[in-house]
């Protein structure tokens, strides 16, 4: 869900083809250290700079309800 929000620029609903392709080719550029950060500030939810137990429940809660 983090990465559509971060994607959408028009409609909260949906992501088009034009906010698709750039989002996804920044994602690819990512350095391995760029792609752990990002995965870092993704499952850190609460932003407390620690991934908790809770933190990746709630992670994991969010991907089974879509």
């Amino acid at each position: 869900m983090h990465l559509f929000t971060i994607m959408e620029k028009m409609d909260q609903d949906e992501v088009s083809f034009d906010e698709f392709v750039p989002g996804l080719v920044s994602f690819c550029l990512f350095t391995r250290s760029e792609l752990l950060g990002f995965m870092f500030d993704l499952l850190d939810q609460d932003k407390d700079g620690f991934v908790s137990k809770v933190d990746i429940f709630n992670y994991l809660l969010q991907m089974k309800q879509g």
